[in-house]
């Protein structure tokens, strides 16, 4: 039998509307700050959770993680968590607690895509990310482990580094804190890279917003 016009146009746009809706697309919408426990598939401290990430926690297991669509730390213990593009789930376990947190910032460098808050492309000059005095710069993406060496400088001078950082660089303890107002130039040295990836910082005091290094 055939099929008639206005069904077949009827098909063709649902097929397009689904395509392109928003809600499905894959994509980084959670970071797991803390993890202690098992879970499965297992995970680490500083990992990011996707929009199709689905987790089951042992009965003693807890993870706190920022979600990015809502800017909140979230503690969960046990269950089964799972996440979409806007919200997270849990069954069977139980939210220890949830409180308001500064949205995270994110850094994106070889052409990564900008997931919240303001967004730096690698090697800009007019614009500066505000940070703390005592900054932490979480490396996410698929080229994390390809992060051979971060460094922060101040007109030549390097004020501090570390030598393959993995998935976060804390500020060092034995390492003065950034003056209030200052610009740095954070650096990272990329295996296999002949040119550095390098972005402008400016630190001042206050709480600090989660510094996302993105890279792609």
């Amino acid at each position: 039998m055939a099929i008639k016009p206005w069904l077949t146009a009827v098909i063709a746009s649902l097929f397009i509307a689904a395509a392109s809706w928003p809600s499905l697309a894959k994509g980084p919408v959670a970071l797991a700050t803390s993890v202690s426990g098992q879970t499965t598939p297992a995970i680490e401290a500083f990992s990011e959770f996707q929009s199709d990430t689905k987790l089951t926690l042992l009965a003693d297991t807890e993870i706190e993680f920022v979600h990015y669509p809502t800017c909140q730390t979230v503690i969960v213990k046990g269950g089964r968590l799972s996440f979409s593009s806007e919200r997270y789930f849990l069954k069977k376990g139980k939210i220890l607690s949830t409180k308001r947190a500064k949205c995270p910032r994110t850094v994106a460098l070889a052409g990564a895509s900008q997931i919240g808050g303001l967004v730096l492309r690698g090697g800009s000059t007019n614009k500066s990310l505000k940070v703390s005095l005592n900054p932490t710069f979480v490396l996410v993406g698929d080229g994390t482990g390809s992060v051979e060496e971060i460094s922060v400088s101040q007109d030549g001078k390097l004020i501090a580094e570390a030598m393959k950082p993995g998935r976060v660089f804390h500020w060092p303890e034995n390492v003065p804190s950034l003056q209030k107002g200052q610009t740095y130039m954070v650096t990272l040295k990329i295996k296999d890279q002949t040119e550095t990836q390098s972005f402008t910082i400016e630190s001042k005091g206050g709480a600090e917003a989660i510094t996302l290094i993105r890279l792609n």
